[in-house]
């Protein structure tokens, strides 16, 4: 399971890799607006991505670290990233929402299943 969570993030933060490039154009090209109300659009925008790099990062590093701990179950496990992920923003001043941060490892969670399942499915023989 852990080495498929060391796949599933590099999955995961490719994807990341890529919508950052795409936020840092719109975000390069409204700093370059001379309107006012599109700059501070622009630090908004480039704070809350910011933000969620890193809520990810956290995110993704907690389950790969929480799936050691053999004897939780997975409720408890979920439990554990969301505090250990709150604790991160509260301590970093990051804003958040509890909601953001469970819907987040719910997506990974369901990647995860989807990807587990398809490499139990045996292959043919060539």
């Amino acid at each position: 399971m852990i080495e498929f969570l060391k796949n599933a993030k590099d999955v995961i933060t490719l994807a990341l890799f890529f919508i950052s490039i795409i936020m840092s154009l719109i975000i390069f090209f409204l700093k370059k607006s001379k309107n006012q109300k599109m700059n501070e659009l622009a630090s908004k925008l480039e704070s809350a991505s910011d933000n969620m790099k890193t809520i990810n990062s956290q995110i993704l590093n907690n389950m790969m670290q929480v799936e050691k701990f053999l004897e939780f179950t997975s409720e408890d496990k979920k439990k554990y990233v969301i505090t250990k992920v709150v604790q991160y923003c509260i301590e970093n001043n990051i804003e958040y929402t509890e909601q953001i941060i469970e819907e987040a490892i719910e997506i990974y969670i369901k990647f995860s299943k989807t990807v587990n399942v398809n490499d139990a499915i045996p292959k043919e023989p060539e």
